[in-house]
């Protein structure tokens, strides 16, 4: 932290925190950064990724007071809004729980100290509480802006959120692979937000999930694939002719630094030799590009039901919070299952969406 960036009386307000001066700020980011005492008694691994940063433009506006410089104009610094999503481990827990959080910060900048711009205030907003559900009925006047789609709660909402993620998670099903990774851009109400790389996998068709598994499994034995396996399912089942069900297993993933639009890696060789061919015949190697998908997480068996109810929640969700699914979405229902097959404890099963229209 650069404390000359900053006013002397500086304001920080966050669901969970507020303060006043330069001092109790910073004292305020080195805790959670583990460098105070009390940090390093609750806290490690705190980092950020900062998804976008908007804002800051110098503008000039007349002034009655006649306090400008040029007799009556003075300078303006629009406020810089970033995004982000945070993490830290509460290591003052036995089980080491991690605290995610996803939002804004609106700084408040006016000219002035050393380097011609100081910060007077900064506003944290959580996605997790502090959204304002769109209302088709007020859409005409309802603004697009950041400080407009936030709105503060009081801080028992908040506290309830932060010790809500640090319950243990009890006993869980032993995961089938190494996860394909991910950004999360958001932390919502009953959802998260991911940006996922372009890969290469293997695809299937399949009539019944269990003849899925045991055909990709058995095909991939030396590939090394990775969970979660993705299944769309499509709502024609009364057409004349239904499309079938895919289940997806991602095999090689683009690699960090490359960039949103980086092209899916080449399969293994082995994979383009065997598939679409012999005992094979209905196994195919597919190319995924990147996108960002909105994510729902349940823990009911992901029998047909109960994942278009969760389809449907996550569609609520999604047009509360001004998010757009991508078009022909509605047609089919996609999901994910990361556990091993027949593994016991709590299961993870998520519904997907892919977004077309969204923040970041």
């Amino acid at each position: 932290m650069v404390e000359s960036w900053y006013s002397g009386d500086v304001k920080f307000d966050d669901p969970l925190t507020s303060l006043v001066g330069v001092k109790s700020y910073k004292n305020n980011v080195d805790t959670l950064a583990g460098r105070t005492p009390l940090g390093k008694f609750m806290f490690d691994g705190a980092c950020i990724n900062l998804h976008s940063v908007t804002g800051g433009e110098v503008v000039s506006s007349s002034s009655s007071s006649g306090e400008g410089d040029d007799g009556g104009a003075r300078t303006i610094i629009t406020d810089v809004v970033t995004r982000w999503t945070l993490r830290v481990t509460v290591k003052a827990l036995p089980w080491r729980p991690e605290a995610v959080f996803s939002g804004v910060s609106i700084y408040e900048l006016r000219p002035g100290g050393t380097g011609g711009v100081l910060i007077v205030g900064q506003r944290d907003y959580w996605d997790s509480i502090n959204m304002v559900p769109y209302s088709s009925s007020e859409s005409s006047s309802m603004s697009m802006s950041p400080g407009d789609q936030y709105r503060g709660v009081d801080k028992g909402t908040a506290l309830w959120d932060f010790l809500g993620q640090l319950r243990p998670d009890g006993f869980r099903a032993v995961a089938a692979a190494p996860e394909l990774p991910y950004l999360l851009l958001r932390r919502g109400d009953g959802y998260d937000v991911r940006r996922y790389p372009s890969y290469a996998g293997i695809e299937t068709t399949y009539d019944r999930r269990d003849y899925g598994y045991a055909v990709l499994g058995a095909f991939a034995v030396g590939m090394d694939p990775l969970a979660p396996s993705v299944m769309r399912v499509y709502d024609d089942v009364d057409s004349v002719a239904p499309r079938e069900k895919t289940m997806t297993w991602p095999l090689r993933y683009a690699d960090p630094g490359e960039g949103e639009d980086a092209p899916p890696p080449p399969p293994p060789n082995d994979a383009l030799s065997k598939a679409g061919s012999g005992q094979w015949k209905s196994v195919a190697v597919s190319s995924k590009a990147g996108r960002v998908v909105a994510v729902r997480t349940f823990e009911d068996a992901a029998v047909g039901p109960a994942v278009r109810n969760a389809d449907r929640e996550l569609r609520t969700m999604l047009g509360r919070d001004r998010l757009v699914p991508i078009d022909g979405s509605e047609e089919f229902v996609e999901f994910a299952q990361y556990d091993a097959v027949h593994s016991m404890g709590r299961r993870r099963t998520e519904v997907w969406i892919e977004l077309a229209g969204h923040p970041f």
